[in-house]
């Protein structure tokens, strides 16, 4: 079995032996993943395609499909040019605003794709709006929506952010389980259970919760569901704690978790220890503790001083 370095090499040497004159392939180093980390890949391109738009497969995510295969890499290599050639020529084939869904990420990481991007920031985040550019085995490829694009399919900022809040929800819907349910799940079988609505069991020993969705990709987003927040709204009436795990989950505690000030720097502490010692950069998305509470959704940090007066108030 090749190493990856030996297997990027050998498919930026080789890839082109396989790819038809109407397509283009190169290899490049993604410079605006997200949170500005890096990442290497091969960008197809379709000559005849309405609207330039390259797609871009990671390398990493070649490398683990090969090693999980027992085709040869030349026949592997024959075999995923086929298929994403087939995708991408005939990504153009829908409509363009079923494609259209966003994902939340960190603003002041991202705050270069303000001036580039079509893009809404909501307190400490920015909602970016990305094309879905193919489904297949996979998983998923989309492209960042850019100025060039919105501008080709003649969408403006408003437009995006009202077509990806309708579009998202239904292609990615909610996935919300207790922590502990999880925790046992992925002991048990090692993988993530399936995850259901959002319904709380009073029984639960532990009130806190993973809010992500079923696909487990860009799952914090699902915080700015609508249905969510009314949903959350019911099941948590005295308010609700949001953790930032990462850009695909967010953690949801009980008010009632946090009884004494210490509770809440153990919530920040935890979430310093999750992004320091288990998030990737690149899938960063919050320091912060947030709190929420009252009739209508606002998403705001939650502070030392802020709960201190709040019990002396209700002393």
């Amino acid at each position: 079995m090749m190493t990856y370095s030996q297997f990027t090499q050998y498919v930026e040497l080789h890839i082109r032996e396989y790819v038809s004159e109407e397509m283009m392939v190169s290899s490049k180093t993604w410079q605006q993943k997200n949170n500005g980390v890096p990442i290497e890949g091969l960008v197809f391109k379709d000559n005849g395609a309405l609207v330039d738009m390259p797609v871009m497969v990671y390398f990493k995510d070649l490398y683990e499909k090969y090693c999980k295969g027992d085709a040869s890499i030349n026949s592997f290599l024959q075999e995923t040019v086929s298929e994403l050639s087939n995708s991408v020529s005939t990504k153009f084939m829908d409509s363009f605003t079923d494609r259209i869904f966003f994902r939340m990420v960190n603003a002041e990481k991202n705050r270069n794709k303000l001036s580039s991007c079509p893009c809404r920031q909501v307190g400490d985040f920015l909602i970016e709006y990305r094309l879905i550019a193919f489904q297949n085995e996979f998983g998923m490829g989309s492209v960042a929506i850019n100025n060039e694009i919105a501008n080709s399919i003649g969408l403006n900022e408003e437009q995006l952010y009202q077509l990806s809040m309708k579009n998202t929800e239904k292609v990615f819907p909610v996935s919300f389980q207790n922590l502990t349910t999880l925790t046992e799940g992925i002991q048990k079988n090692g993988q993530i259970p399936p995850g259901h609505e959002i319904r709380v069991d009073k029984n639960d020993a532990l009130p806190v919760y993973s809010l992500s969705n079923k696909e487990g990709l860009n799952g914090a987003s699902t915080i700015l569901y609508a249905q969510v927040q009314e949903d959350l709204k019911k099941e948590f009436p005295n308010g609700y704690y949001v953790l930032p795990s990462s850009i695909h989950e967010v953690l949801i505690v009980d008010q009632s978790f946090v009884e004494e000030p210490l509770d809440l720097f153990a919530l920040k502490e935890a979430v310093l220890e999750v992004n320091y010692q288990v998030v990737e950069p690149s899938e960063f998305l919050s320091n912060e503790v947030y709190e929420v509470k009252g009739p209508d959704f606002q998403l705001e940090k939650a502070t030392f001083l802020n709960h201190k007066k709040e019990k002396k108030m209700e002393r």
